[in-house]
């Protein structure tokens, strides 16, 4: 029994040391070629917005990784994949997907029908390995269930630019009470082609989700969320102690709580404007809190486990 019990766990173990050989392969994939593409329709209003932002302090956040240097033209940067990085997913067939516990919820249900696109910035130690903040996306087609990933981690998302690499550090961040730093995102639908393309700040666009993912958005999206998430596994029966935002909750106010400002919307006239009909949700009000300061303006955060927050 005991001989036989090692000689299974070894071809499992030697199964296992395959498939992450093989996903590392795929991943990590020599110098090529990139297709240079562009938004036909950009919406009306994107660039006088971006000749703004680049006159701003906002133009001095940039990813770490560029102080060694620079993709070629015609190339992409790819973040590397390393087996640690594999093995700390639940499973080699796991590693880039969201765990369905991980899944925020903010409505009744994510129906298998839900089409989603998702972008912003994170500190993830179990994906990442480190607390560095770094900017992402992710995308999927049914509710979470099976299709989608982060960033460049599956066939999807198609990157065009080489100034950004998906997966990497930015900086430098805020500080409580000190230098505050912002970035700018927008994704919107091109009317022509019907794929739906990625802007970082003033930057030209990083790529596009082809419309071929999203049958559903075939008309553009339903819903537009921004705000915070976090991972609460409640393993030992209270509350997380991660933060969210600035780790202060939203009252605090500027220099001390993360925030959303200039909130818009690309309507199906393809021009940017305010939403329309803006609401706000909580799961958790004692441990993270919303407060609106003006018209697309609100600050958000907290502690997490606190004496009301347990």
């Amino acid at each position: 029994m005991i001989f036989l019990w090692c000689t299974e766990t070894t071809v499992q173990a030697t199964t296992q040391e395959l498939k992450v050989r093989q996903l590392l392969k795929r991943l990590n994939k020599p110098a090529v070629k990139s297709i240079k593409m562009r938004p036909s329709i950009p919406p009306s209003g994107l660039y006088d917005k971006n000749e703004v932002a680049s006159k701003m302090e906002t133009s001095s956040i940039h990813q770490l990784w560029r102080q060694n240097g620079r993709c070629p033209e015609n190339t992409i940067p790819i973040k590397r994949t390393k087996k640690e990085d594999v093995l700390r997913a639940s499973s080699v067939e796991r590693y880039g997907k969201k765990s369905h516990r991980t899944i925020p919820n903010p409505t009744s249900s994510y129906s298998s029908y839900m089409q989603e696109i998702v972008k912003g910035h994170e500190v993830y130690p179990n994906v990442n390995g480190d607390s560095n903040t770094r900017l992402f996306t992710y995308w999927t087609q049914d509710g979470y269930q099976a299709t989608g990933c982060y960033d460049l981690k599956c066939p999807g998302f198609v990157q065009v630019s080489n100034e950004l690499a998906l997966g990497a550090a930015i900086g430098p961040v805020s500080t409580y009470d000190g230098p505050q730093y912002e970035i700018t995102l927008y994704v919107w639908k091109d009317p022509k082609t019907g794929n739906w393309w990625l802007q970082y700040q003033n930057l030209s666009p990083l790529g596009y989700w082809p419309s071929s993912l999203f049958p559903y958005l075939t008309n553009g999206s339903s819903m537009v969320e921004w705000g915070g998430e976090i991972l609460n596994y409640n393993t030992s029966g209270e509350h997380t102690t991660t933060e969210m935002g600035s780790g202060h909750f939203p009252e605090e106010g500027s220099g001390k709580a993360s925030f959303f400002k200039n909130i818009q919307i690309v309507d199906q006239s393809n021009n940017l404007q305010a939403p329309q009909g803006f609401e706000s949700f909580n799961t958790t009000p004692t441990c993270y809190h919303v407060h609106f300061a003006d018209e697309g303006y609100f600050y958000y955060g907290g502690p997490g486990r606190n004496p009301n927050c347990l």
